[in-house]
């Protein structure tokens, strides 16, 4: 078990009573260990979480200090309150992130063939509820996809995900994520890179990789910074329509608001 789930345990028990300036330190100190030793790192579900939890208590200490306060109480204010939701919210995804692992688990178990469908009804669930991307993956479209695999790797494999994954033919095309060798494709996105030329190209991608390979278990993963407007909602229509599945993920304002 990854050593940043139990210390984001660890927290999680101390937030709820609220807990004193020397317990912060005690807790940032052991956190900073960890990271140093490579106990937890940031590209695995409870890594970033932790990192985040992070930031959120050296505010906190400062502004205990400045206050010249001993203890922090939760919903204290409405900084504290928006720290407890957020790690709230956290702990309910991490949970659901072992969930999602005990499925993989039993999927496995099973003939590749013969549940194909639950795969990629599971593989949507990660990508829509369990899956933290924040803004600084928005740059590069490389930097999503070694962010994507890895944490798919942690789910499934590192035998059962490949990055660039080339489905054959005379056009060479290569789909950016691929599980179970050619079982299940992902093509990435980044919605503020999706000029008109680039929806026209997404498209054809979409008819190819279907067609050639992976029939209705593809899936057109787009991220970006806001709430999935007109553009997207018609995109997932129209790409459903020709066998490709949208799945849109609002990602996390990391360094705007933590840090």
């Amino acid at each position: 078990m990854d050593f940043g789930f139990s210390l984001i345990n660890v927290f999680l028990s101390m937030n709820e009573k609220g807990f004193s300036i020397e317990q912060i330190e005690a807790f940032l100190e052991l956190v900073d260990l960890s990271y140093q030793k490579k106990y937890c790192v940031r590209n695995t579900p409870y890594g970033f979480r932790l990192m985040v939890i992070r930031k959120m208590l050296e505010r906190i200490y400062k502004q205990l200090i400045k206050r010249n306060l001993n203890l922090y109480i939760p919903y204290g204010d409405d900084f504290l309150y928006d720290c407890s939701q957020f790690i709230k919210e956290s702990n309910q995804k991490i949970y659901g992130y072992n969930e999602m692992r005990n499925t993989i688990q039993k999927e496995n178990s099973y003939p590749m063939e013969s549940n194909l469908d639950k795969r990629v009804d599971t593989l949507s669930r990660i990508l829509s509820n369990w899956l933290v991307i924040s803004d600084d993956y928005l740059y590069f479209e490389k930097d999503l996809e070694s962010h994507l695999s890895s944490t798919l790797k942690r789910y499934y494999g590192t035998e059962n995900v490949k990055e660039q994954y080339s489905i054959g033919g005379f056009l060479g095309l290569k789909t950016d994520i691929d599980l179970f060798n050619g079982e299940i494709g992902i093509e990435l996105k980044i919605y503020d890179h999706l000029s008109a030329s680039e929806l026209q190209r997404l498209i054809g991608q979409v008819v190819y990789y279907t067609n050639r390979v992976y029939k209705e278990r593809f899936i057109v993963f787009i991220v970006g910074r806001n709430e999935p407007d007109a553009i997207i909602k018609e995109l997932s229509v129209f790409l459903k329509a020709i066998g490709g599945n949208v799945i849109y993920k609002k990602s996390l304002p990391f360094e705007s608001k933590w840090l």
